[in-house]
């Protein structure tokens, strides 16, 4: 069995659904988004198995504690938060540059 067998195979669907568009996608650039994307989703599944198991054995630290209460709903939304800011203000520079342009160009 190869290793791409075994994640389609055995591992959560969701894993396996971002392995898939991994593998599926033919741009580079996008294929790195997805590689990012199946990154982030093993991390919160990992986070969760994890928090799980601590729940389970009745295990208390304060540092889990700590970290649990920021938790209200597990997200990588704040994570994620400078990426989003950054590829806005990247949209809005290359929208300006394009009207720079077609100004020069005469067609506005």
């Amino acid at each position: 069995m190869t290793v791409g067998e075994i994640i389609r195979t055995q591992f959560p669907l969701s894993l396996a659904k971002r392995y898939e568009a991994v593998l599926l996608e033919g741009e580079p650039q996008l294929r790195v988004i997805r590689l990012i994307e199946l990154y982030e989703s093993s991390l919160r599944h990992l986070a969760l198995v994890g928090l799980a198991a601590y729940r389970h054995l009745g295990l208390a630290d304060e540092a889990v504690e700590s970290a649990r209460e920021g938790l209200v709903r597990p997200s990588l939304g704040h994570w994620m938060a400078p990426g989003q800011s950054d590829r806005t203000s990247q949209r809005s520079k290359r929208n300006r540059s394009k009207q720079n342009l077609i100004r020069r160009k005469g067609f506005l």
